[in-house]
C-alpha cells in the first residue's frame, strides 16, 4: 500500500499536475514534504505548532530543507505557535548553522493558535507560489497536498503574510 502511494506522489511530483492528494499519517508526510522542499526554487513558507518531532527531525526532511537553503536566493520563513523545546533539535542546530553562514532564514513565534476554516488548528508548508501540504487535522497528521496549485497556494500565502505582520507574531533570534 505505502509503496503505491509514493509511486503516485512521484508522479505528480514530477508531472507537476495540479491533482489534490490526501497525506493521512507522519509516514506519509515523510513523503511528500521533502519533495515539497526539493520543488521549491526561490521560497519556502512553513506555519506549524512545533519543529521539534518526528518528521521535522527526520533526515529526509532534515536533507531536503538544507537542498532548499543551499539554492542561490532562497528564502526560508517559519512561524511556530509552539517554540519550546526547538533548540534542542536536530532541524534547528542546522537551520541555526545557516543562519550563521547568512542564509535567509527567518524564524517567528505566534502567540495565536492558526485556526483553519472549520476552526481547527491548522499547519501548512508552501513552496514558492504553487505547491502546498496543508494539515487539517495536526493530531493524527491528515493533510490535502498539490504540487502544482497556485490559486489556492496564493491564499494561504496571503494568510502567512497576515499572520507575520499581526502584533501576536514576534522575530525569534537564533
Amino acid at each position: 500500500m505505502m509503496l503505491e502511494y509514493i509511486k503516485e506522489v512521484f508522479y505528480l511530483f514530477n508531472e507537476k499536475l495540479n491533482r489534490p492528494f490526501l497525506n493521512s499519517d507522519s509516514a506519509h508526510a515523510k513523503i511528500v514534504l521533502p519533495l515539497l522542499f526539493l520543488g521549491a526554487k526561490t521560497e519556502l513558507r512553513i506555519l506549524a505548532r512545533s519543529l521539534s518531532n518526528d518528521v521535522a527531525d527526520s533526515e529526509g526532511y532534515i536533507e531536503a530543507i538544507s537542498h532548499f537553503i543551499e539554492q542561490e536566493n532562497s528564502k526560508l520563513t517559519i512561524i511556530l505557535t509552539d517554540y519550546t523545546g526547538i533548540n534542542n533539535g536536530p532541524l534547528f542546530q542546522k537551520l541555526s548553522s545557516y543562519k550563521k553562514q547568512g542564509k535567509d532564514i527567518t524564524i517567528l513565534e505566534s502567540t495565536s493558535k492558526i485556526l483553519g476554516g472549520n476552526n481547527n488548528e491548522i499547519n501548512f508548508t508552501i513552496g514558492d507560489n504553487n505547491s502546498y501540504r496543508i494539515e487539517f487535522d495536526t493530531e493524527n497528521r491528515k493533510a490535502i497536498c498539490n504540487f502544482n496549485d497556485s490559486s489556492r497556494a496564493e491564499s494561504y500565502i496571503n494568510y502567512f503574510d497576515r499572520i507575520t505582520g499581526a502584533p501576536s507574531t514576534n522575530s525569534i533570534t537564533f
